[in-house]
């Protein structure tokens, strides 16, 4: 009986935190989607395009070396239990000296960079975004030991923080004239204040007695390293190909446009997948492999229940693109259905190397990461300088799923989880007829709004009807209302 209570408390823990965390993040689309559409009129589609294209490149290098530790950090604080502060002090340390390294380094390049992309203002632009990058490091080690140690609600509340400063400092100083560099200060004054949030919560000494070295923790951070910098890359490389293939600061704009409505699944990658990891790395601790198995599946399944979001976008793509960046922006539309696609891709991705991580099969990850980027560089040349910002979405699309799929074999092969695909086939039935209803009804201005809340609601009663949502999931969101009024803080 104490194993079951045990086994229900951790798998309401998990999603107390997950509701907690997506309620949160969830102001990362919303103040994303008003900051873009505020961006897109304010800086118009060439100087939102160099905008893009600057904070493309400058955060694939924050979260290059803001990863290098964090998933290895999940497992081995949340195995530390009382002697985390040893992890954590040398987190830290280390993300402080590896962002202020990475920023001298983007400095460095910043003239180099502004004259390959023909434009000397990109230089300026870099070096002033660097300054962002050991804040964002530090700020991201501390989110990590928060996680590991089960503080899901105290990361919740950084984040709440985060993105609500973000929105009001970024049209704050662009109202200012500021323009592209108000953007980017707004940007960095935001990330300052979820660092000061997270000490609060998570006051890591600089020092102690007896830190962990870095050899310790080599054995997992190498390895997930690599698959998280091959990630990163992944993320941004169709914007930075699209330029290098010739692509225009206005198709480059497009393209960013469409990359911030498509950020929507990657919240729950950004939300779950850390909690995930913690979770099953208890359960792992415990000797509770077969209750951690069960858990794998039952998170896939949530990534299949996205699906019909994929299905709403794809129909009604110019019109959403339309409604919030503007006439400018509409061709941005036929980009979305093949983003969002491809972001649930990439959200199977990163649970599956959460779970190897938790699992204990680091090195597993290397694989399918290096064959992610290999397969969308070489779809990125062949379909780029063909059909511009369409082709680098449908390459960065389709090798999203090709790296998914290698991804679920490993978990498969390595950790004999068995794949929810029955689930996957009722959650692709309801994304179809979502897709069709939307293509075929063709709604004028600020109508799509009613009609995608219309076909939202559509999508969750035929998950219903198809019976991939019952009383089980019922259930379980009711035992919620319970646990939060008690759950530990």
């Amino acid at each position: 009986m104490m194993g079951r209570t045990t086994n229900e408390n951790r798998s309401r823990h998990l999603a107390d935190g997950v509701v907690r965390g997506l309620m949160a993040e969830s102001l990362f689309p919303l103040t994303g989607l008003v900051t873009a559409a505020y961006l897109t009129r304010a800086l118009l589609p060439e100087g939102y395009g160099w905008f893009t294209l600057v904070a493309s490149f400058v955060g694939w290098v924050e979260w290059t070396v803001a990863t290098v530790f964090s998933r290895a950090a999940l497992k081995l604080v949340g195995e530390a239990g009382e002697d985390w502060q040893r992890i954590g002090s040398a987190l830290v340390r280390w993300h402080l000296w590896l962002g202020c390294g990475a920023m001298l380094l983007v400095m460095g390049l910043a003239s180099p960079l502004g004259r390959v992309f023909g434009d000397e203002s990109v230089a300026w632009w870099l070096g002033l975004m660097a300054l962002e990058i050991p804040v964002f490091s530090v700020a991201h080690a501390h989110r990590s030991v928060l996680t590991g140690r089960g503080g899901y609600r105290q990361r919740a509340v950084a984040s709440v923080w985060r993105w609500l400063s973000r929105l009001v400092l970024i049209v704050g100083l662009v109202e200012l004239g500021m323009s592209v560099s108000g953007a980017i200060l707004g940007n960095l004054a935001a990330t300052v204040i979820e660092l000061v949030v997270t000490r609060r919560y998570c006051s890591i000494p600089w020092r102690v007695a007896n830190p962990v070295s870095v050899r310790e923790v080599l054995g997992y951070a190498v390895p997930l390293f690599v698959a998280s910098a091959c990630l990163r890359l992944f993320d941004v490389q169709m914007v930075l190909m699209l330029k290098a293939c010739g692509g225009s600061a206005q198709e480059v704009g497009w393209l960013g446009a469409a990359v911030n409505v498509a950020i929507l699944p990657r919240l729950l990658s950004m939300t779950f997948v850390p909690m995930l990891t913690a979770t099953l790395t208890h359960a792992v601790r415990d000797g509770e492999h077969e209750r951690a198995r069960a858990l794998t599946r039952d998170a896939l399944r949530v990534v299949w229940w996205m699906l019909p979001l994929v299905g709403l976008t794809a129909g009604a793509g110019r019109e959403i693109a339309g409604l919030l960046f503007g006439a400018r922006f509409v061709e941005a539309g036929p980009l979305l259905g093949w983003l969002m696609w491809g972001a649930i891709g990439t959200v199977v991705f990163n649970v599956v190397t959460g779970v190897l991580t938790a699992a204990g099969y680091p090195r597993a990850t290397v694989g399918y990461a290096v064959a992610l980027v290999v397969a969308g560089i070489g779809l990125g040349l062949w379909w780029v300088p063909s059909w511009g910002a369409l082709g680098a979405a449908m390459a960065w699309s389709i090798s999203a799923w090709f790296g998914a799929g290698l991804a679920l074999w490993t978990v498969h092969r390595v950790w004999k989880v068995e794949m929810p695909v029955t689930a996957l086939g009722r959650c692709a039935i309801v994304g179809v007829a979502v897709w069709w209803v939307a293509r075929e009804w063709a709604t004028p201005g600020g109508w799509v709004v009613l009609k995608m809340m219309l076909l939202a609601t559509g999508a969750v009663f035929g998950l219903v009807i198809v019976r991939e949502w019952g009383w089980r999931e019922w259930n379980l969101a009711r035992s919620l209302m319970a646990w939060n009024r008690s759950a530990p803080s």
